[in-house]
């Protein structure tokens, strides 16, 4: 496990021992980190950003 994952596995386990959710929006979580870890999933907010253009 590298550098990126470790640092996700953090930030996900503080959203999970707070009672938070994630919104991922690097594409390092979004498209490798969690397809490699669908455990983590359930602590996404799943609503979509809206832009702000």
């Amino acid at each position: 496990m590298g550098i990126a994952s470790h640092l996700c596995v953090a930030a996900f386990s503080h959203a999970q021992r707070h009672s938070m959710l994630v919104r991922p929006t690097c594409s390092y979580v979004a498209e490798t980190f969690l397809p490699r870890n669908p455990n983590w999933s359930t602590f996404v907010h799943k609503e979509e950003l809206k832009s702000s253009m």
